[in-house]
């Protein structure tokens, strides 16, 4: 299906399908099917403290915009500090990781280009958390994704 073919679609928070990804709330609110496969996009409620692992993305490009709260976004070599209203830009076969350095809960919009990594969020949500390494090692790999570091 080409994008020109689909209808509009309109969603907000609370309407998206909701899963729990390593131990982060993600909605998902316009999964690849809406958008003829060129993007995803979610939202992510961070507690304090919490992050992915350091990993690399093999099929897609992800950017975050943070709507409330203050992470540290590693890219490659580099970490900054992100906070209300900035941007992150986090490109495929680059490792990267973030992690809420706030005392809040911490929201981030994200933005998955191509679509289709809302695949990795419903199946890690089928993962036990904390998750059995193996099982979350098999299901990263299954979506182009390799955990690098902690």
């Amino acid at each position: 299906m080409q994008v020109a073919e689909l209808n509009g679609v309109f969603t907000g928070q609370g309407r998206g399908e909701a899963v729990n990804v390593l131990g982060i709330a993600v909605e998902i609110l316009l999964p690849s099917e809406a958008t003829g496969g060129a993007f995803t996009t979610y939202l992510m409620a961070v507690e304090p403290g919490f992050g992915p692992p350091l990993h690399v993305h093999s099929n897609d490009d992800e950017c975050f915009y943070v709507l409330d709260g203050e992470f540290e976004v590693r890219c490659g070599d580099e970490t900054t500090i992100v906070r209300t209203g900035d941007q992150a830009f986090l490109p495929r076969h680059t490792p990267h990781t973030f992690r809420n350095v706030g005392t809040q809960t911490g929201h981030l919009l994200g933005f998955g280009t191509p679509g289709g990594h809302e695949e990795f969020f419903r199946d890690a949500n089928r993962l036990s958390f904390p998750p059995d390494p193996e099982a979350a090692t098999a299901v990263c790999r299954k979506h182009g994704l390799e955990l690098v570091g902690p």
